[in-house]
């Protein structure tokens, strides 16, 4: 598997992991910063303890995703939308949905130490490529690596060290 287009533009390295169906991803600027403030549409639910970033739900709508936003330029990458990435997004593009205005983000802070600036790890899973040529038949697809099953964020702040694996834990399919 590659890395999904969207965030071909913010990798630093890569890896690929469990038999090839996982892309780990540390992510950096184009200014070859690696510090960024994440943002998120401010919802959060504990989980196994831990406060995370969770969907948001403005009306009839619901919302989910990550931006991240260098601590040096400024410049913004969008790490996931769940109206625009993922297997199930992929596949269930709703034009209509995915043009309403997205929400205000707010910036994480760290749950210890309450600083904003992290380093971040972006990993993809991917289910059997097979059978995912066969479910996307009848769909344009030009990269199986915009299919993803599920995508994970890792955090690190770096005031105070504290890592947050899965801090995004979420199941596009």
């Amino acid at each position: 598997m590659k890395v999904p287009t969207h965030i071909l533009k913010c990798v630093k390295s890569t890896c690929l992991d469990y038999d090839g169906r996982l892309v780990r991803c540390e992510i950096a600027c184009s200014c070859k910063n690696y510090i960024f403030e994440l943002l998120y549409p401010g919802e959060t639910h504990l989980y196994q303890g831990e406060k995370i970033p969770c969907t948001l739900q403005l009306d009839d709508k619901f919302f989910f995703l990550i931006k991240a936003r260098c601590a040096k330029c400024g410049c913004e990458y969008l790490l996931f939308d769940k109206d625009f990435h993922g297997w199930d997004g992929f596949v269930c593009h709703n034009d209509k949905e995915a043009s309403h205005p997205r929400p205000p983000l707010v910036s994480w802070e760290c749950l210890k130490c309450g600083e904003s600036k992290h380093t971040v790890q972006v990993e993809f899973c991917y289910g059997d490529e097979d059978e995912m040529i066969e479910d996307l038949a009848g769909f344009p697809i030009d990269n199986l690596a915009d299919a993803f099953e599920w995508i994970y964020i890792n955090i690190k702040c770096v005031h105070c060290d504290l890592l947050t694996e899965k801090w995004v834990d979420y199941e596009t399919a």
